[in-house]
């Protein structure tokens, strides 16, 4: 009897202790905001686990199943250095599959048009996402509307990871958005790039930064829909490894080439208002490949209002990689390629349909020329390009319309035949072609009645680019009041192009900060005064990163703010109208 009295005293303890427990879970299920509408949640490195993830009470972990994330969640992350970040809401691309997330290996939902989740750094760029080169410092996979936004990230040579792991990872997403990031390095020791796309679409990246990088700053495969918007990259003279054991043949893995922004292969995408410099980038690059996810491989692109300067080549587009018909449809407008040191301000290979509309390039100098039309395959290696008569369906065609070729050290603009019967459609129009030292002509391209002629032309002129400039004092940068070259002055939106002061680039008088009475920077003739306005939409500065003498903040005076006499542009001239 005792020892009955006794185990009904020990079950009721139980009992007793089992509901307290579950009374303090449900307090603190009720501390937690999980229910009702969204939820701003916090996350600080000397947060706890435990806590409610409040302002008052943060969380510290950035673990999207501990903090039980929700449509419509902002996930707000404190200053400080923190591991990688990564979001998994399934193993496929939801906008394949009906626009749901499939769930696989998740640790996160998947966001709604009308219920998005923000993951975003409570000040910008003060929160780290710092790896070791083994892992991507952002990873984002099987997705649909999230944002990230406002991140510092960093990574690092890692001999023992020698596969793919860029810095920043959107890999089968759909409607996901990375925001004023700044992406610093990649592991050289792999194929990786600092921002990659892999089979996303409707992909955004805006406002960002991305730096040394030995591979791609920006690079999209099978993807359709990407937009890069206001971006700026600096290579930062950033070339191989000199470790030999993160090498391949002596040589980078993936490739030898750096492209700033590279379509290989991207479609129907639009790439607008970017900044590139560095002396060993690549620049823009629009490129075929077998890989294309069943769209034409990198065709119907928009490529409009960027700069590209005191790189190795300005852009490249062409076929290549095994696939059966060519890139098509590609528009370039309003492009700037100036000072290329080493090879074209523009080399278009194989293409179908392209456009080349108010484009200048500038005081080249390299052994190329300024813009190259050419068929690698006439002679090898060809590396599996098609020839100008494989094209399906074909021939290569191109239109090169208002532009300027001036002051390139060799050739302004080569237009050569193609190989083949199937020869090459092209027409030029309202084109100028002046300076340069090659004696083979300023303008080398057959026009009709040159005999072997290929292209239709009209309007060419081999007279001095002096002069152009919207005030008469030769900005030779900005050419638009004479209807010929870039037009860099406005913002461009999904492809088309705003007006009015509110749309200028770059910083006018009223504007925070206010453009500068004289310039840090000189010209290759000296300083120069007054000094053009800043690039607006440059990220926070991070000290010892983006703060050295070749950033964005100074862009525009060191490359831009140049005449013919060497002096300053007024900022007038480069107003949005």
């Amino acid at each position: 009897m005792a020892e009955s009295g006794l185990g009904k005293i020990a079950v009721g303890l139980l009992l007793g202790t089992m509901l307290v427990a579950c009374a303090l879970a449900a307090q603190t299920e009720k501390e937690r905001p999980e229910k009702g509408g969204p939820r701003t949640i916090y996350v600080a490195p000397d947060g706890s686990n435990d806590a409610a993830c409040t302002a008052e009470a943060p969380c510290k972990t950035l673990d999207f199943q501990r903090l039980r994330v929700k449509p419509g969640d902002t996930i707000v992350v404190r200053d400080g250095t923190y591991g990688g970040l990564r979001v998994v809401c399934g193993s496929e691309n939801p906008a394949l599959h009906g626009g749901k997330c499939d769930g696989q290996k998740a640790n996160a939902p998947c966001g709604t048009a009308a219920a998005p989740i923000t993951i975003r750094a409570e000040h910008e760029r003060k929160a780290l996402l710092k790896v070791d080169g083994s892992q991507e410092a952002i990873f984002v996979q099987g997705c649909q509307y999230v944002t990230i936004e406002g991140f510092d990230t960093q990574t690092a040579d890692n001999i023992a990871a020698k596969g793919s792991n860029p810095t920043v990872a959107d890999t089968e997403n759909s409607h996901v958005t990375f925001r004023r990031i700044l992406g610093w390095g990649i592991n050289r020791c792999g194929n990786n790039h600092v921002f990659k796309t892999h089979g996303s679409t409707d992909s955004v990246f805006e406002e960002n930064e991305a730096w040394n990088h030995s591979r791609h700053a920006f690079s999209c495969t099978g993807g359709d829909r990407i937009t890069y918007r206001r971006n700026y990259v600096n290579n930062n003279g950033f070339g191989a490894s000199s470790n030999v054991l993160c090498l391949e043949g002596g040589k980078q893995r993936g490739g030898m080439s750096k492209e700033a922004i590279a379509l290989y292969p991207c479609s129907n995408s639009f790439v607008e208002n970017n900044l590139v410099e560095g002396s060993q980038s690549w620049g823009i690059n629009i490129e075929g490949a077998a890989w294309s996810r069943g769209q034409r491989p990198a065709s119907y692109n928009k490529v409009i209002g960027n700069v590209v300067a005191g790189t190795y080549i300005g852009m490249k587009n062409f076929t290549k990689d095994h696939v059966f018909e060519g890139i098509t449809d590609n528009v370039v407008r309003n492009f700037l390629a100036l000072n290329q040191a080493g090879s074209y301000g523009v080399r278009d290979s194989v293409t179908v349909n392209t456009l080349y509309d108010h484009v200048t390039v500038y005081s080249n100098d390299g052994f190329a020329a300024g813009m190259t039309v050419d068929d690698p395959c006439t002679s090898p290696p060809c590396h599996a390009q098609l020839g100008c008569g494989e094209l399906k369906p074909g021939p290569a065609s191109l239109t090169i319309s208002n532009s300027a070729f001036c002051d390139n050290s060799t050739t302004q603009l080569d237009v050569q035949p193609c190989d083949g019967p199937a020869g090459r459609r092209c027409t030029l129009t309202n084109v100028r072609a002046s300076g340069g030292r090659n004696a083979f002509g300023r303008l080398a391209a057959k026009c009709e009645g040159d005999g072997g002629d290929q292209c239709a032309c009209s309007g060419l002129t081999t007279t001095p680019c002096k002069g152009l400039g919207t005030t008469g004092t030769d900005c030779v940068t900005y050419w638009p009041g004479t209807g010929l070259g870039a037009d860099i002055r406005c913002r461009t939106e999904n492809g088309s192009t705003l007006s009015g002061a509110a749309n200028s680039l770059w910083a006018q008088p009223g504007d925070t900060p206010k453009p500068t009475d004289t310039c840090t920077g000189t010209t290759p003739a000296g300083p120069v005064t007054p000094c053009l306005g800043g690039f607006r939409f440059c990220g926070a500065v991070v000290a010892g990163k983006n703060d050295q003498a070749e950033n964005c903040r100074t862009f525009a005076q060191r490359r831009l703010n140049q005449r013919a006499d060497g002096k300053g542009c007024p900022a007038a001239t480069v107003a949005c109208p």
